[in-house]
């Protein structure tokens, strides 16, 4: 059984990921938010939001950060997505 799954041809990328997994899990103590994440949510509420001003952008304040030079796709759908898990 062990000489058949060391000459299996994927062992070595699979043992490589394994030891990668386990020495990020004993090293990585803090998987929380991150710095940014408040902000990029508050975008994505901003950009749903921004709907209302479809036909009148110039009402539109504008976002106050860099942040707004990324697309607000991503964030949209994270945004939607993570208030469905909430509910």
């Amino acid at each position: 059984m062990v000489k058949k799954l060391l000459s299996y041809e994927y062992t070595p990328i699979i043992a490589l990921l394994i030891l990668c997994l386990t020495i990020g899990v004993f090293t990585a103590k803090d998987f929380g938010e991150s710095i940014d994440e408040p902000e990029i949510f508050n975008y994505a509420d901003y950009c749903f939001r921004a709907y209302q001003y479809i036909f009148h952008p110039q009402e539109l304040n504008p976002f106050p950060t860099v942040i707004n030079y990324y697309g607000p796709a991503y964030f949209m759908i994270a945004d939607a997505s993570s208030k469905m898990i909430k509910l």
